[in-house]
């Protein structure tokens, strides 16, 4: 049996990549790296360049969604992600002015590949809570209502999609992890 890729999806700040790591600690499921921070660094210098100017940032959320592409695309299905091309298009329409360019590529043959794998597999949503939210020295720290105006355009892009996630509302970490190991669990994943 294969099983279905499993992404973890949502605001800044949620607990998405810690999420990933306990998958990817506790079932052995390969984990898709992003390095949204390293764009940053590599490309822009920092947060203040890209939230500064619209095409910079413009350009950081093309980068963003170009590189989860090419991740996907790349790994053989079956592994946990910590986003989705959903949310490059959720945090395109927050930050930036090109989320109809970003969009628009939906039909690209490759996005399509991806986004087949998107409805075939796991989707938690991990809902914000005031209390995670941190700086971690590489994240943009933002505020609870940016947040929550991220997780509902994130929530509204599944619903389009047709793709019903598991949503992920306990603050505490065993809490979550038992929730999302019962349901993987169901589905057919094993500890290892």
């Amino acid at each position: 049996m294969t099983l279905p890729c499993v992404y973890f999806v949502g605001a800044e700040s949620s607990g998405k990549t810690t999420l990933c790591g306990f998958v990817e600690e506790t079932f052995g499921v390969p984990r898709l790296r992003g390095e949204s921070a390293r764009i940053v660094k590599d490309a822009f210098g920092d947060w203040n360049a890209i939230r500064s100017r619209g095409k910079t940032s413009d350009a950081y959320q093309e980068a963003v969604f170009n590189q989860q592409l090419e991740m996907e695309l790349r790994q053989t299905p079956h592994y946990v992600a910590d986003r989705c091309l959903l949310d490059s298009l959720a945090y395109a329409s927050e930050y930036a002015a090109n989320i109809r360019q970003i969009r628009d590529r939906w039909y690209e043959d490759r996005v399509t590949k991806v986004l087949e794998r998107l409805h075939e597999g796991i989707v938690f949503l991990v809902k914000p809570h005031k209390g995670l939210s941190s700086s971690d020295g590489e994240r943009l720290v933002v505020s609870f209502e940016q947040q929550l105006r991220i997780d509902a355009k994130i929530e509204l892009l599944l619903q389009l999609e047709g793709i019903r996630p598991v949503r992920i509302n306990e603050l505490g970490a065993a809490q979550r992890e038992e929730q999302i190991s019962l349901f993987l669990e169901a589905k057919g994943f094993v500890k290892k």
